[in-house]
C-alpha cells in the first residue's frame, strides 16, 4: 500500500472529532428536551392551578366531565367550521380532515356502522351522517311514516325543553322533516342523497336546541327498532361536546410563539385549543437547523395525531394523565419532533379529576437558540478532520516524491552495460530520506571504484604475467634441446601446451584491453549499414566456406544510417558471427536481418543450436563468462561477447541474447539509434 493511502488511513482516525462532538450534540439534546418538557410541565401546571381556582372554568369542565362518550351513549363532538353548505356532498368535511364517529349498533352490522360527525358554525349545528344501506326504502306520502328509512333526532334545549324531528325523504335531494304532530319543520333543513354503500344525510338546525343534549336514531323501512344510535337509552338524549370559547378565553392569557395549549374532558374530549406550533422565527441558515437535526434525531418516533380531526384524545400520555398522572410524550410531524406534557387538573380536594390540561412545543425550536452554535462546532471538527486529512495527504505525496525520486536515482545509478553513474543527487536534508541517500551515494561511490579495479584488472594481469610466462616459455623450448627420458618428455610437452594456453589467455586479455583503448580514440561517421552489411556477408561466406548465410533487410523506405566506427563495427560482427559459427549445428544456416524500426535500426543474428541457459542471459556480455564446455582458447573464457558489448555502447546501441520463439536456436539482437539526416 502506497505512504499517501496510509496515512489516508490514519488521517480518518480524525474523523472522531466529528463523532465526538455528535455525541455531544446528542447528550445536549436530551438535556435541552427535559428542559423543554419541565418548562411545558411548568406551563401546564400554572394552567391546571388557574383553571382549578376559577369558577366558571370549573363549571365548563364539570359539563364536560357529565358527558359520557363509552358504553351506552355517544356524545356527538361539534367541529368549528367557518361555513357549510347543505348539499349532500359532505366536501367541507372532507376538506377539513375530520372523522367521523361510529354510532352504536343496536340491530345493524356493527362491522360497517352507521356514522355522524358534527359542526358548529356561528349559531348553527351541522351533522353529516353515512347510512350503510342496500335496500332504500323512500318516503311514500300515500303510506305510513313508519314504512321508510327514516332518522329521528331528539333536542334538548338550555331550558330541558326536548323537539322530537322526524327526518324523511321521497327522493333523493331535500329532506322532509316532521315533529310528532306530523307538522313539518322547516328551520330543520338538509339533503339525502344516495352513496356507493347507502346513503347520507347532511343536516342543519339551530345550536340552541341541542344545547343540552342530541339523540340520533337511524331505522330502516318497516322496522320499529333502531339499527344504529348513539344512545341505548330511549329518555336521556347524550349531551353534545364542542370546544368552550369560555375556557379557550383563559388559555389566551398563557398563550405563547411556539406553544399550543389544550384542554381535555375527563372523557378525553378536546374543550379547548390555542396556538400553535410554528416554530418562531430565526435568522440561523437551513443548513444549520437541518445538519442539527441530523445530529440529535435519532430516536424513532409515533407520528403526531391532532385531536382537532376527530374531537377526541387518544395517545397514550392523556390517557395517563386522565388517570391522575404527569406524562410526556414525543411525536413526529413532517420530520420534526413535538414535544407535549399532559397534567391533570384537579378538583380542590384533589379527588376529582376535571380535565387534562396538554402543553405543546415544537422541538426545532430549540434549534433557533442552540442549533447554530452546534452544527459550526460540528463544522469546525469536521474541518479539522478535513484539513488533517489533506495536510496527510500533501506531507504523504512531499515524502512519496522525495522516496520516487531517491528510487529513479537508485534505478539509472547503474546502466544496462553495468557502468555506475557519478552523478547520483545526494540529499542535504538531515532525516531519515536524506541519511539513505547519502548512504546510497557512498555506497555507490564504492562499487564504482571496485567496477573500475576490475575493468582494469585483465589489462594489468596481461602485463604482469607476460615476462614470467615468456621466461616459462623459453626454458621449455631449451629444455628441448636436452635428453630427456621418455617420461620427462611427456610433462614437457603438456607444459609447453599449458604455457601456449596461458599465451593466448593473455593476448585475449590484451586484446580486450586494446578495445577499449581504441574505443576511446574513435570518431564517429556516418555508417550505411545496409551496404555495409551486403559487403561483409560475402566476405563471411568465403571466410567460412562450410557454413551457409542468410541475409534479409527489410525493405520499409529507412534510411538504415547510423553514426559510429566502421572499424569498430566490423570487429564487433566477426565477435558475433564467430560466436554464432562455433554454436551452429551443421547444414543450418546463420540468418541475418536488418529493419527499421521509428528511430532504430534492428540488427538480428540467429542460429540454429544448443539454447541458452536461463540463468545465464543476463551474464552473457560480462567479462569472462561462458557458456562453452571446453575452452581452446582465449576467445573461449567469453571475452568476445563482453568485447560486443563494449563496442556496442559506444555506438549508444543495446546487445541482448535470446532462445529463438521454437526453441530451435539463439538469436542475439542489436538495437541501433538511427542517424537523423538534416
Amino acid at each position: 500500500m502506497q505512504l499517501r493511502r496510509q496515512l489516508l488511513l490514519v488521517s480518518l482516525l480524525s474523523l472522531s472529532l466529528p463523532w465526538v462532538g455528535c455525541q455531544y450534540v446528542k447528550e445536549l439534546d436530551k438535556s435541552l428536551q427535559k428542559g423543554q418538557s419541565d418548562t411545558l410541565e411548568a406551563t401546564a401546571q400554572a394552567v391546571a392551578a388557574r383553571l382549578a381556582d376559577d369558577a366558571s372554568a370549573r363549571a365548563q369542565l364539570a359539563a364536560g366531565a357529565e358527558h359520557g362518550t363509552k358504553g351506552s351513549q355517544l356524545a356527538i363532538y361539534l367541529h368549528p367550521l367557518p361555513a357549510v353548505i347543505l348539499d349532500g356532498y359532505g366536501d367541507e368535511w372532507s376538506a377539513a380532515d375530520l372523522q367521523f364517529q361510529s354510532l352504536l349498533a343496536l340491530a345493524g352490522d356493527s362491522d360497517s356502522p352507521a356514522k355522524a360527525i358534527g359542526a358548529v358554525s356561528g349559531q348553527n349545528a351541522y351533522l353529516l351522517l353515512t347510512v350503510p344501506d342496500t335496500n332504500i326504502h323512500y318516503y311514500n306520502p300515500s303510506e305510513s311514516p313508519l314504512a321508510s328509512d327514516r332518522l329521528r333526532l331528539q333536542c334538548v334545549d338550555k331550558s330541558g325543553t326536548t323537539r322530537d324531528f322526524l327526518v324523511l325523504a321521497s327522493s333523493p335531494g331535500q329532506i322532509e322533516t316532521r315533529d310528532p304532530k306530523g307538522q313539518r319543520e322547516h328551520r330543520l333543513q338538509g339533503q339525502w342523497l344516495e352513496s356507493d354503500t347507502g346513503y347520507r344525510v347532511e343536516l342543519g338546525l339551530p345550536l340552541a336546541w341541542i344545547e343540552n343534549g342530541l339523540q340520533i336514531d337511524v331505522f330502516s323501512g318497516g322496522d320499529s327498532q333502531r339499527r344504529w344510535s348513539n344512545s341505548q337509552m330511549l329518555a336521556d338524549p347524550p349531551p353534545i361536546l364542542r370546544r368552550s370559547q369560555t375556557l379557550e378565553h383563559m388559555l389566551t392569557i398563557f398563550k405563547r410563539p411556539g406553544v399550543r395549549l389544550k384542554i381535555a374532558s375527563p372523557d378525553a374530549a378536546l374543550l379547548a385549543r390555542v396556538g400553535d406550533l410554528q416554530t418562531a422565527h430565526t435568522s440561523s441558515p437551513w443548513y444549520f437547523r437541518w445538519l442539527y437535526l441530523l445530529g440529535s434525531k435519532r430516536e424513532s418516533l409515533p407520528n403526531y395525531r391532532d385531536e382537532n380531526d376527530s374531537g377526541f384524545f387518544s395517545a397514550e400520555d392523556v390517557q395517563s394523565a386522565l388517570q391522575g398522572n404527569i406524562a410526556h410524550a414525543s411525536f413526529a410531524l413532517d420530520e420534526q419532533r413535538v414535544s407535549r406534557s399532559a397534567v391533570p387538573i384537579r378538583a380542590s380536594d384533589n379527588a376529582q379529576i376535571l380535565g387534562v390540561i396538554v402543553a405543546e412545543q415544537n422541538a426545532t425550536s430549540l434549534a433557533a437558540f442552540t442549533g447554530a452554535a452546534m452544527v459550526k462546532l460540528l463544522i469546525y471538527s469536521f474541518g479539522l478532520s478535513v484539513f488533517t486529512a489533506v495536510a496527510l495527504v500533501l506531507y504523504a505525496t512531499w515524502l512519496s516524491l522525495r522516496i520516487r525520486r531517491l528510487r529513479n536515482a537508485t534505478n539509472n545509478a547503474m546502466s544496462d552495460s553495468g557502468s555506475i553513474s557519478d552523478k547520483f543527487p545526494v540529499s542535504s536534508r538531515r532525516d531519515e530520506i536524506g541519511e539513505l541517500s547519502r548512504s546510497f551515494a557512498q555506497l555507490l561511490w564504492r562499487l564504482r571504484e571496485y567496477t573500475q579495479y576490475l575493468r582494469t584488472l585483465s589489462g594489468k594481469l596481461s602485463h604482469e604475467l607476460r615476462t614470467p610466462l615468456a621466461i616459462v616459455s623459453s626454458s621449455l623450448d631449451n629444455l628441448e634441446h636436452e635428453s630427456l627420458s621418455a617420461n620427462a618428455k611427456v610433462f614437457a610437452e603438456r607444459a609447453k601446451e599449458g604455457s601456449a594456453r596461458l599465451t593466448a589467455i593473455l593476448n585475449a586479455m590484451s586484446s580486450a584491453t586494446r578495445v577499449e583503448q581504441s574505443i576511446q580514440s574513435s570518431e564517429l561517421e556516418v555508417l550505411q549499414l545496409d551496404t555495409l552489411l551486403a559487403h561483409i556477408v560475402d566476405a563471411y561466406r568465403s571466410a567460412y566456406p562450410h557454413l551457409q548465410f542468410k541475409l534479409h533487410i527489410v525493405d520499409n523506405n529507412g534510411e538504415y544510417t547510423a553514426l559510429g566506427s566502421e572499424e569498430l563495427f566490423v570487429q564487433m560482427l566477426d565477435k558475433l558471427i564467430n560466436n554464432a559459427a562455433d554454436f551452429c549445428e551443421r547444414d543450418k544456416p546463420i540468418e541475418l536481418q536488418l529493419e527499421r524500426v521509428e528511430k532504430n535500426i534492428i540488427l538480428a543474428i540467429s542460429n540454429r543450436g544448443p539454447l541458452l541457459p536461463d540463468h545465464m542471459r543476463a551474464q552473457l556480455f560480462d567479462s569472462l563468462v561462458s557458456v562453452r564446455d571446453t575452452r581452446e582458447n582465449g576467445e573461449h573464457l567469453g571475452l568476445g561477447l563482453y568485447i560486443v558489448k563494449l563496442i556496442a555502447e559506444f555506438h549508444r546501441a543495446t546487445v541482448e541474447a535470446n532462445n529463438l520463439a521454437d526453441a530451435s536456436g539463439v538469436i542475439i539482437t542489436l538495437r541501433i539509434p538511427a542517424h537523423q539526416s538534416e
